[in-house]
């Protein structure tokens, strides 16, 4: 069985439109039993912008869609600060999100993410190798019987960036704390 890899989709993407633009990679990947299982998951939130017009999107998302996997979505919004920083307005559910997504779809081999997606997937990763950084992964959920999860083996960040939230305090450790090499691409 080939490595099973948590895919996250950048800011107003979604998880079928990280996929169909994932197609030429999945192909040349394959379909062996060996070749890795990409686990596309939707970022938490709709955006609700007000414009109907995909061309305001770096997606083909559609604001107005009444399917869910069709419409723009954001793992936080951010809200500027005077100081330069951002504060990511719900995070902290993102963070109960993710963490339900490895409890009952994992163990995951690696983290994949793409622009927005890439940001949390270095907070992800950070997170895994050490828990205590923040409430929602500190201790087990009620449900859980094996927490924290197995680390990951790799993490590809693509077209990512530092995340600028003073509150999410966990930028400063990325560079310190993790046990292997992250890919940026």
């Amino acid at each position: 069985m080939g490595p099973r890899v948590l895919m996250l989709p950048g800011y107003t993407q979604s998880a079928s439109i990280l996929r169909g633009r994932m197609g030429a990679i999945r192909k040349a990947l394959g379909t062996g039993p060996d070749s890795p299982e990409l686990i596309f998951v939707d970022p938490t939130f709709i955006v609700n912008l007000p414009t109907t017009s995909s061309a305001d999107f770096d997606s083909t998302a559609d604001s107005t869609s009444a399917n869910p996997a069709d419409q723009p979505r954001t793992w936080w919004f951010a809200e500027p600060r005077e100081d330069g920083f951002s504060h990511f307005k719900r995070f902290d559910e993102t963070l109960v999100y993710l963490r339900d997504i490895m409890e009952k779809q994992g163990p995951f081999d690696g983290v994949w993410g793409f622009s927005q997606g890439g940001a949390m997937a270095a907070i992800l990763t950070l997170l895994v190798e050490n828990p205590a950084l923040h409430p929602v992964f500190a201790a087990p959920s009620s449900t859980s019987s094996t927490w924290p999860p197995p680390q990951f083996k790799f993490s590809v960040l693509a077209a990512g960036f530092l995340p600028m939230d003073k509150e999410v305090r966990l930028a400063r450790s990325l560079r310190k704390t993790l046990t292997f090499e992250i890919v940026r691409l």
